[in-house]
């Protein structure tokens, strides 16, 4: 049986503006951001880059940068960070920074004050970053990512402990359910564009279907291992992911603010049978249609996916010895 694949890329019946103009990346939050603010040290593998490294060149941005303690930049980050430490991060972006046109906010936070106590009130923990946004809004920053958190109780920290790993995980679904409401109100009321970033799903997805994803290891860590492959570890340390897993954080905020990012594939096969399986990054927002058929011009759809940042799918081979398969979110094809 020969089976080809064809990807088709963009939505249906609307008109997509230009992509967005070079601007440069503002980042707030943690250790999943900090650039070096404690003498260069960054939280990933040796010489990888963040998730807001990588989306800045995707998205043709200039890279926001740090100095030893914060001295200069526009990475705000620090690692170790508690959601009540934003407030200095802001301050410091106060007095160097006017916001222009065509800029790119992050805020990413929460996690350590989760894992110091994960029954705390995350209402009010959310209410605490959406009063910064609130500050932001204030400073003229009209456009903010802000990322939910994967699961804390998956983390390698967390895997000796049963309970504590249950109380993370209900912990983090807590939190990231409090900042999802705080950001739907403030979108509400405010004029920055406020976009919510499904870590969560994402995470949650990659350590399921780990082989899909290149991960040989999703529960120990690359520190502990020198010489394994950085590519296919899911987490540096205890804490923190390796540059792979930013890179597919980056990929999945790719597909979330620009209406002209492709489909992006992770993996791609098919078997003796001529089955299709396939994992792609997504927005939650837009639908994904696989079809299938013997000509490209007569392909029927098979399965359809919405919902998620993230989708793995077996799609059984056309009855014919030989077919297509197309994923369609648009109009463009890209043969492959």
């Amino acid at each position: 049986m020969h089976l080809r694949t064809v990807l088709v890329f963009a939505i249906a019946a609307v008109v997509l503006p230009a992509r967005m103009h070079a601007g440069q990346m503002v980042v707030f939050g943690d250790s999943l951001s900090d650039g070096g603010y404690f003498f260069g040290l960054r939280f990933t593998d040796p010489d990888g880059d963040l998730w807001h490294e990588y989306l800045a060149d995707r998205l043709d941005h200039e890279r926001a940068t740090t100095s030893s303690f914060g001295g200069s930049g526009l990475n705000l980050a620090v690692g170790g960070s508690l959601v009540s430490d934003l407030q200095s991060q802001v301050d410091r972006y106060e007095s160097r920074y006017t916001w222009q046109s065509g800029d790119l906010c992050t805020l990413w936070i929460g996690g350590n004050d989760l894992r110091s106590d994960p029954s705390q009130d995350m209402t009010a923990l959310a209410a605490q970053i959406g009063g910064i946004i609130t500050q932001l809004d204030g400073l003229g920053i009209d456009h903010i990512i802000v990322p939910n958190l994967p699961d804390l109780g998956a983390i390698p920290e967390s895997q000796d402990d049963a309970s504590e790993a249950a109380a993370r995980t209900a912990g983090t679904i807590a939190f990231n359910d409090a900042l999802s409401a705080e950001l739907a109100s403030l979108s509400s009321t405010l004029s920055t564009r406020i976009e919510l970033l499904d870590v969560f799903s994402m995470f949650e997805h990659m350590l399921s279907f780990q082989s899909d994803f290149g991960f040989t290891n999703v529960t120990g860590t690359l520190s502990d291992n020198p010489d394994g492959n950085p590519d296919e570890y899911a987490f540096w340390d205890d804490i923190h992911p390796t540059t792979r897993s930013h890179f597919l954080v980056a990929g999945i905020a790719q597909a979330l603010v620009d209406p002209t990012a492709p489909i992006e594939t992770v993996s791609q096969s098919l078997d003796t049978s001529g089955s299709l399986r396939q994992s792609w990054l997504a927005n939650p927002a837009k639908t994904y249609d696989i079809f299938s058929g013997s000509r490209l011009d007569d392909l029927s759809p098979v399965a359809s996916f919405t919902g998620s940042t993230a989708y793995t799918a077996e799609i059984s081979a056309p009855s014919q010895r030989s077919g297509f398969f197309q994923t369609r979110q648009g109009f463009r094809t890209i043969r492959k």
